[in-house]
């Protein structure tokens, strides 16, 4: 139910759904996070109103960045650790896609 939701807001952005957005990366549901990354890799690229948005809020809120990727870190190690790395685990991986196209 979560990841329908997710798709659909991920299907239909606006700038007000960043936050909600990234911090789903520091949850535990691994296919949100490939639903994320795969939307910061294909459509948030794209799109230079939300991406204006993605790098306004990252820049604006670093604590919040700084905890997510905490987050992310801490699922992986009690779930992932001996399967995938850290920045294969997807939550993660989308937090870095989303930090390269913010950071460029």
């Amino acid at each position: 139910m979560r990841q329908h939701a997710v798709q659909s807001l991920l299907r239909a952005p606006a700038a007000w759904q960043v936050p909600y957005v990234l911090q789903l990366c520091g949850e535990y549901i691994i296919e949100i996070g490939r639903d994320i990354a795969e939307y910061a890799s294909r459509s948030l690229q794209r799109d230079p109103s939300m991406l204006e948005a993605y790098r306004r809020f990252w820049r604006d809120n670093p604590e919040f960045v700084a905890l997510t990727y905490a987050r992310a870190a801490s699922y992986w190690d009690a779930h992932y650790r001996g399967t995938v790395t850290l920045n294969e685990y997807p939550p993660h991986a989308a937090m870095l896609q989303v930090e390269r196209l913010v950071e460029s």
